[in-house]
């Protein structure tokens, strides 16, 4: 059990820091990966538990 909180713990962590590089791209670099802005703030913004 304690097993799975971590994990989902770790996994919350990672999320939060993708989400987070994500937005410090720049609008070229976002256009280079096929993503706007807006979709971007959009990810960048759900709750975790996504």
């Amino acid at each position: 059990m304690f097993e799975s909180v971590f994990s989902r713990f770790a996994k919350a962590a990672e999320l939060r820091r993708s989400r987070k590089a994500l937005m410090q791209l720049s609008d070229r670099q976002l256009r280079d990966i096929g993503v706007t802005r807006d979709e971007a703030a959009r990810e960048a913004n759900r709750p975790f538990w996504y």
